[in-house]
């Protein structure tokens, strides 16, 4: 099974997960998936509250 069929049939798989299914390391999954395209966030983006006041 090739990695971007394993991210797309796991989604919300981490990196280290992806790798300890393989048999590498974290590293040598985000650069195969860097190389075909597929870039992974290691964590959401922070969002403020707007309706707050300063």
């Amino acid at each position: 099974q090739k990695p971007a069929q394993y991210v797309g049939q796991h989604p919300d798989a981490y990196l280290h997960e992806i790798a300890k299914h393989f048999d590498c390391t974290a590293a040598t999954v985000c650069y195969a998936l860097k190389q075909m395209g597929i870039t992974r966030k290691k964590r959401p983006p922070l969002t403020k509250n707007k309706t707050r006041p300063k």
